[in-house]
């Protein structure tokens, strides 16, 4: 097994906004190399793109260039996201549902189901 825990390649992303589709250039040539046992954070301003490069690694957008890895694996990939916790900044929590309720759905998209959701919940 690899040490890169995560790698990131050429990373880029461009969106369109607004009615005339004006291009955002998001990220542009993002690369780094996360190392076991090393403690990495992003540091930067507002609109730095630290979100996009972690919404790219969770497979919650592509990315336009470059590629992105976690544990030697290219995202998004679905078992390997078994093995990564993401704490968003803005959680959106449903009124509607029970705590319980809402950890069972979390479960339910990460795969679980039957006696060992319940199990892990």
């Amino acid at each position: 097994m690899s040490d890169q825990v995560i790698k990131v390649e050429h990373l880029g992303k461009l969106f369109r906004q607004g009615f005339w589709r004006k291009r955002v250039q998001a990220l542009h040539d993002v690369s780094f190399v996360v190392e076991r046992g090393t403690i990495f954070g992003f540091l930067g301003p507002n609109g730095a793109g630290k979100t996009t490069t972690i919404k790219i690694l969770t497979g919650l957008i592509a990315p336009t260039s470059g590629k992105a890895a976690i544990f030697d694996k290219n995202v998004p990939n679905p078992p390997i996201m078994k093995r990564v916790g993401f704490l968003p900044e803005n959680p959106y929590v449903y009124p509607y549902l029970t705590p319980r309720e809402f950890i069972e759905m979390c479960g339910r998209l990460s795969g679980l189901s039957g006696a060992n959701l319940h199990r892990k919940t």
